[in-house]
């Protein structure tokens, strides 16, 4: 269970309660991979030999995750250290948009979202010593900022914790390898034209389904795992996609906290609204911003006026 370290400190502060919210935003521990949900819906098709080739996969999984453009589902979201569980919506267009909404009893908690240039986690509720804020930044000097290292935020975790994923051939992949308990490990190494991240993915043998992921550092050094389980099968679009997503998250501190996702019922393919509103970050009025690229480890905050993204809000 994460605990809060008693400190004056603003910095420290904010870095608390980031790590309370960003916990929707998957990352990392170095436990060692686990089967924590029962094996998925027997109506899954069966697609995939024990014996299939990293190309028989690899494909398999790429055909699966593109019938998918979009999703929209109602969520129950809970974490360690917070004894009520909260409500809303996620909502995701692939390769790399989501929102995910929720709050208590009717009451905003909060808003978390990315687009192609921004992620941001606006907290709603106000708690003593910590009103509502908004925290963003831009995808690529977030890469290159010092807090970073601190706090590895990856909003597309998010989405790959449904299973979408693909196998881009500018990657490396090598594997099929088959664990103990008879599934199937790919690794990855992800080039984002920075670093490398490992990812290792977990599939099931018959229904290649992504059933865990876990990603590493060039160094090996963990940042995140994830465990997808309970899938259902939605036959109109032939995917199957996850009931629920427990992501395990690991502090500098290395405190473990946990935030489970359950996910309620699937539409797929079938969003209705204005994009641009649902695809752009808000801008609050009387809510402090907080850019996450331009705080140090150990830097106080600075306060400023939210950059015009085309808000909506």
């Amino acid at each position: 269970m994460f605990h809060p370290q008693t400190t004056n400190r603003r910095g420290s502060s904010v870095r608390y309660s980031l790590l309370i919210i960003a916990l929707l935003l998957p990352w990392q521990t170095g436990c060692h991979l686990m089967n924590r949900f029962r094996a998925e819906s027997s109506s899954s098709p069966l697609v995939l030999e024990p014996t299939s080739s990293l190309t028989q996969i690899v494909t398999t999984i790429n055909e699966h995750s593109r019938r998918v453009k979009q999703i929209k589902s109602d969520v129950r979201v809970s974490m360690s250290g917070v004894p009520a569980m909260l409500r809303g919506d996620l909502v995701v267009e692939r390769p790399d948009r989501l929102r995910m909404t929720a709050g208590l009893m009717g009451m905003n908690g909060f808003d978390l979202g990315s687009n192609e240039d921004v992620f941001w986690i606006w907290k709603q509720a106000s708690t003593p010593g910590d009103p509502p804020a908004l925290y963003f930044a831009r995808h690529a000097e977030y890469r290159n900022s010092a807090i970073q290292q601190q706090l590895q935020l990856q909003p597309q975790w998010l989405i790959d914790g449904l299973g979408l994923i693909e196998f881009v051939p500018t990657d490396k992949h090598t594997g099929p390898t088959q664990r103990a308990d008879g599934r199937l490990q790919i690794t990855s190494y992800l080039n984002n034209g920075q670093a490398t991240t490992i990812r290792l993915t977990v599939v099931d043998p018959k229904s290649g389904l992504v059933v865990q992921q876990a990603f590493y550092d060039d160094q090996g050094r963990p940042l995140a795992y994830i465990d997808s389980g309970e899938h259902k099968y939605i036959a109109e679009h032939n995917v199957s996609l996850p009931k629920k997503i427990v992501i395990h998250v690991t502090t500098p501190n290395a405190s473990e906290s946990t935030l489970s996702v359950i996910l309620g019922n699937y539409t797929i393919n079938a969003l209705y609204g204005d994009p641009e509103k649902l695809w752009t970050m808000p801008n609050p009025p009387d809510v402090r911003t907080i850019d996450l690229s331009r705080l140090g480890p150990d830097s106080a905050i600075e306060i400023e006026s939210a950059p015009n993204f085309n808000s909506n809000y």
